[in-house]
């Protein structure tokens, strides 16, 4: 009697687990209206925001919310080569900001006209965007 009561909150246990780590969330759709600070670099890179000190709070980073994907437009009319100079932080600012690994930056996919990336994380970030 004791093992069957063991196994029944070992299960509920690990169904509380699952259902917290899955997510029902769908895509956002991430437009460049929404980045109001995003530009082409002279070296041809697209971000979403600039690096930190931040001059005005209009640029702050883009909440990475978690477990959530995101489907990012971006203006460089063609597949970016990669994506290996964002950064993430836990502030607004950017300041203390580190390059995502793992589960905080999943990438998804990406076309002439969107970058899809997902936080598989049980954290909120903020995020800047760099597509090469």
């Amino acid at each position: 009697m004791r093992r069957a009561g063991r196994a029944v909150r070992w299960a509920a246990a690990l169904s509380f687990v699952a259902a917290c780590s899955s997510s029902t969330n769908e895509p956002v759709t991430v437009t460049l209206d929404e980045l109001p600070c995003e530009e082409i670099t002279e070296t041809g890179s697209w971000v979403t925001a600039p690096l930190p000190p931040l001059a005005t709070g209009e640029c702050a980073w883009f909440l990475f919310e978690d477990n959530t994907t995101y489907i990012f437009e971006h203006p460089l009319g063609r597949v970016p080569d990669g994506l290996a100079n964002s950064l993430i932080a836990f502030d607004d600012d950017g300041v203390n900001s580190t390059p995502p690994s793992g589960d905080v930056f999943l990438f998804v996919g990406a076309d002439e006209s969107t970058i899809t990336v997902r936080n598989g994380q049980n954290q909120t970030f903020f995020l800047r965007l760099v597509a090469n």
